[in-house]
């Protein structure tokens, strides 16, 4: 099977498994509006969620294989991941927000074990406590004097825990 076909099939496939049963749960357990409304919004998140995933897999294999003929592997990753998601995810909704912050959050963590690997005397015991306090003393400052720049479905959660 063709690269781009089947990398546009395979993310298809795996945007529909992971968004459905998120968008099934938090429809039904946070959404408002009829039973109808709610499943059209699970279906919609679902197919975005899969179209974006599809549209993604298919043009970063298109891009890389075109620009591995000019540069280097390492290069070729780095500007087809840029390009594609720039391009495809780079719009500011609320799905696409879910999606890079869960992206991002993965690519720090990634970051920081690249360079624990390649500089070790970077680590010490309580690195990972160190980022857990810095990660929720921000989270709770921004909480408590600017919540409206937290994502909605974080401040929804952070108002009904504190509020």
């Amino acid at each position: 099977m063709n690269p781009i076909v089947k990398t546009f099939y395979n993310g298809a496939v795996y945007g529909a498994q992971v968004r459905f049963p998120h968008a099934l749960l938090m429809t039904l357990m946070f959404g408002s509006g009829t039973l109808r409304e709610k499943m059209q919004a699970i279906l919609s998140l679902t197919l975005q969620h899969s179209a974006n995933l599809a549209l993604f897999a298919s043009c970063y294999t298109l891009c890389r294989g075109i620009l591995q003929r000019y540069c280097s592997s390492a290069a070729a990753y780095l500007l087809s991941g840029g390009l594609c998601g720039g391009i495809l995810l780079g719009e500011n909704t609320t799905l696409l927000n879910h999606v890079n912050l869960y992206t991002w959050s993965r690519v720090v963590l990634a970051c920081t074990r690249w360079a624990i690997e390649k500089w070790p005397s970077l680590y010490f015991p309580g690195a990972f406590r160190l980022y857990s306090a810095l990660s929720y003393g921000f989270l709770m400052l921004f909480f408590e004097t600017r919540s409206k720049l937290l994502q909605k479905s974080l401040q929804t959660s952070m108002n009904f825990i504190y509020r």
